[in-house]
């Protein structure tokens, strides 16, 4: 039986931060340093700016045990841009992991297209349903062709 893809579109709730390293000679751009400037948060455990994605804390060290492939986390220096600061008020935010994606497309459980679309086998979509939020991402299936 064959495994199913499917992408995922989490919420853009930010915007690469200032303290961002980056390599824009190559498309996707090549991130070597990720600073994350939060504008909103829905409390979603997935977040997106591309070509970044940014899980949350305690889901990304679940992934990690999981046994799922193609991933690594990495830190990522998160900051409230004013307006979060006035949204977020009293609000706990999240840690957040840098998820950096390593897989090959439609092979590991992530994986991402050439213009960076983040692919997860079913395996992986069933794992951050049913362990996290992702109630503002949009999913979609997956085919190769």
């Amino acid at each position: 039986m064959a495994v199913k893809f499917y992408t995922l579109a989490p919420d853009v709730a930010g915007e690469l931060g200032e303290h961002t390293e980056m390599d824009t000679t190559v498309h996707p751009p090549r991130v070597s340093k990720l600073h994350y400037v939060l504008d909103t948060w829905p409390g979603d455990d997935l977040v997106e700016s591309f070509p970044c994605f940014l899980i949350s804390s305690t889901l990304g060290s679940g992934v990690r045990m999981s046994g799922l492939t193609g991933f690594d986390l990495a830190p990522v220096k998160v900051t409230l841009s004013p307006d979060a600061e006035e949204l977020l008020d009293g609000h706990e935010v999240l840690g957040f992991q840098w998820l950096q994606i390593t897989g090959e497309l439609a092979v590991d459980d992530f994986s991402q297209t050439p213009d960076a679309t983040l692919v997860v086998s079913e395996r992986a979509l069933e794992y951050l349903l049913r362990k996290g939020s992702l109630e503002n991402c949009d999913i979609e299936d997956y085919s190769a062709s």
